[in-house]
């Protein structure tokens, strides 16, 4: 069934240059993560057009500041007559992919600048312009904000460290599609709090008496949190420099659970070989000790539909945005929480158009796992 004029799909070559609008679209899935990159799926026949349009590195676009690159297409015959696109691809963010965290990045102050340091050093404006990934540009930057954090990364990829950063400092990152001006803009992103209990915005309440729910999962998950790393840094044997960094959350009392963190690659000198203080190391041992803690968070998620017909209370992209902090209060399963909007994921299909919402740590993929652990174990 063909998919009604809902949503437009937009398709460019790599180079801005726009080749057409997808015909006869049946499905579109778009999600979007705050802390990481996003994804999108669609389905539609195979035409003359759509064949030219749906190939390998080109970038879709629906509209605003969103886009996805190509990376999957799948043709298929099914009920003896009819033959179907299936196109996968992520969002823009995985441009970061493509480069090493080489020579060594350092950095001291704010984490945002961190963040924007480093795409600007490996992506933007390398030493070697063969590294330099065409058409991205920085964001230009009205204030830094996250904590102060001292950080140190050898050999890794920008796009991980850009996931670890955001999510040991509560950020969020974007690549924005301008057509326009034919760039793509990096962004670090700054959740906004729109619980019931503050005054600087306005309120973002889903409740489910006034019917903005329609569906909902709610998840606990302890199974595999951590709350106290164990960083070991440079030494050997009873000489090895070794701290205690503790999830923001741990309180006295709590159970506790240790993850050992190898971090001998933490050095105690800097860019120019000068030693660094006790302090000055220990703040480099402190943020790694946050960041692998991040991989190993409390889970704790709130998946829901929300209503996208009729009188809708908080609309998004209006009232709230991707990694917003709101306020979800269902009665039926007795959960009231101020929570942070983590992944939107919208759909349109043959039923219409849908908006699933997962507030909080969103449950670990396969993929995030085995992610996870290499990087753990080297």
């Amino acid at each position: 069934m063909q998919l009604g004029d809902s949503v437009g799909v937009e398709i460019f070559n790599p180079d801005f240059t726009p080749l057409g609008t997808l015909e006869r679209k049946t499905a579109v899935r778009w999600l979007e993560r705050f802390k990481s990159y996003g994804e999108f799926e669609l389905w539609c026949p195979i035409t003359e057009q759509n064949t030219y349009l749906l190939a390998k590195d080109n970038v879709i676009w629906l509209g605003g500041e969103s886009a996805g690159v190509i990376e999957y297409v799948l043709k298929e015959r099914y009920k003896s007559s009819e033959f179907e696109f299936h196109v996968k691809g992520r969002l823009l963010e995985s441009k970061l992919e493509g480069r090493t965290v080489y020579p060594t990045f350092r950095h001291s102050g704010k984490a945002s600048e961190a963040m924007r340091n480093m795409v600007g050093k490996y992506c933007v404006s390398p030493e070697d312009e063969l590294r330099k990934i065409p058409n991205l540009f920085l964001s230009e930057l009205d204030e830094n904000f996250g904590g102060s954090i001292d950080y140190q990364q050898t050999g890794s990829d920008v796009l991980e460290e850009q996931i670890y950063l955001a999510e040991a400092n509560n950020l969020g990152f974007t690549v924005a599609f301008d057509p326009f001006n034919k760039q793509y803009v990096y962004k670090v992103l700054n959740p906004a709090d729109r619980s019931w209990n503050q005054v600087e915005n306005n309120p973002v309440v889903f409740d489910s008496d006034s019917d903005e729910i329609l569906d909902s999962v709610y998840t606990i998950n302890w199974a595999n949190g951590r709350n106290v790393a164990i960083v070991a840094g440079a030494g050997e044997g009873e000489d090895r420099f070794v701290i205690e960094v503790f999830d923001p959350s741990y309180v006295e009392g709590d159970v506790r659970k240790e993850l050992w963190v190898d971090a001998r690659d933490l050095q105690k000198q800097d860019a120019d070989n000068n030693a660094l203080t006790d302090e000055e190391y220990t703040n480099l041992l402190k943020q790694r000790g946050l960041q692998r803690l991040s991989e190993y968070k409390y889970i704790e998620s709130f998946k829901s539909t929300i209503k996208t017909f009729g009188y809708q209370q908080s609309v998004y992209g209006v009232d709230f945005f991707l990694g917003d902090i709101v306020t979800v209060v269902d009665r039926e399963l007795n959960v009231t929480v101020n929570t942070q909007v983590t992944e939107v994921e919208q759909t349109w299909d043959s039923k219409g158009y849908r908006i699933d919402i997962t507030f909080g740590n969103p449950q670990p993929t396969i993929l995030d796992v085995i992610r996870r652990e290499v990087r753990l174990n080297g």
